[in-house]
């Protein structure tokens, strides 16, 4: 995914311009005032990085130019190097890779990982195989979890939301 570099003396270079104004003690203040602390040239190499990573995927996908094989190739390699962005950041923090059964199970259920029946749940998100049908599950599925924020957000709900 990286970007195509020509020798061509006209190449064409769109701009995009954004400032960014966040109030101090908000999520979106601590990743700024980190980028300002680097060098410019720095900042935006991560910058692009990111760009590219979150929202290439999203971009080619409402590109009525690309294909179907493009958008699903742009997408599975979004997502790996997104994977690998978060590998990279659990080494540089020393945070260990949550084991996907325990951790999903917690969030499913919202406690210890276990059911009413004191089973674990499945995890029904991550699951590579083949899905079952419905009717040869042997447990019901799982409610959906409940919103934790009001269908209007304010921006300090989704400050709250993510500890701010």
């Amino acid at each position: 995914m990286s970007e195509p570099k020509t020798s061509g003396p006209k190449v064409k270079r769109p701009s995009f311009s954004l400032r960014l104004q966040p109030y101090d003690g908000s999520l979106l203040a601590e990743v700024v005032q980190y980028l300002n602390a680097l060098d410019r040239s720095d900042a935006q190499r991560r910058v692009e990085s990111v760009l590219v990573m979150a929202l290439l995927a999203q971009a080619r996908l409402y590109d009525e130019t690309r294909s179907p094989e493009e958008r699903r190739r742009s997408c599975i390699e979004s997502c790996d190097a997104l994977e690998k962005h978060a590998s990279a950041l659990r080494q540089l923090v020393g945070v260990e890779m949550p084991s996907v059964n325990g951790t999903i199970a917690q969030r499913l259920e919202g406690g210890d990982g276990a059911n009413r029946s004191g089973r674990l749940a499945r995890p029904q998100l991550l699951s590579t195989g083949p899905k079952q049908p419905p009717e040869l599950d042997d447990e019901p599925a799982l409610p959906p979890p409940k919103a934790r924020l009001q269908a209007k957000a304010t921006p300090t709900d989704v400050d709250a939301l993510f500890g701010g």
